[in-house]
């Protein structure tokens, strides 16, 4: 399967080939990271092809670890597909290095539930749920 990923990624810029085989035989456990390239390689466009290595790359050294990192990488170089890529500007924008853990985002839920909890109550499905999710 894994090879299969990286091979339907590669064949469709064939001169990277060599490459995806040289990281198949050296990282053989990095079973998501063939589901991210996978992804970036059947959402890239033809004309930001040429900005694909630098995505592949970061994804290769675990700075892209998710999908949505990974969609995000492929917008930013389909925006900037006729100018250079800032590899730092990409970065910033796939939020490289922002790790968020469940027990981060389960206390973030609990604060604003907290904050709203007792219009929740009173006020049940007529509660303006957009008010939370733009919290």
């Amino acid at each position: 399967m894994y090879v299969y990923v990286i091979v339907m990624v590669w064949k469709r810029y064939a001169q990277y080939e060599s490459q995806s085989v040289q990281f198949i035989d050296s990282h053989p456990d990095k079973a998501d990271t063939g589901s991210l390239l996978y992804n970036v390689g059947s959402k890239t466009k033809a004309q930001c092809a040429h900005h694909l290595p630098t995505v592949v790359q970061l994804i290769v050294e675990d700075k892209i670890k998710t999908d949505i990192q990974a969609t995000a990488a492929v917008s930013y170089i389909l925006a900037h597909a006729m100018k250079d890529l800032n590899r730092t500007e990409l970065e910033k924008e796939c939020g490289v290095g922002i790790i968020v853990t469940p027990a981060e985002i389960e206390e973030t839920v609990k604060c604003i539930i907290g904050t709203y909890k007792e219009k929740l109550i009173i006020e049940r499905y007529q509660f303006p749920v957009g008010k939370i999710l733009v919290y």
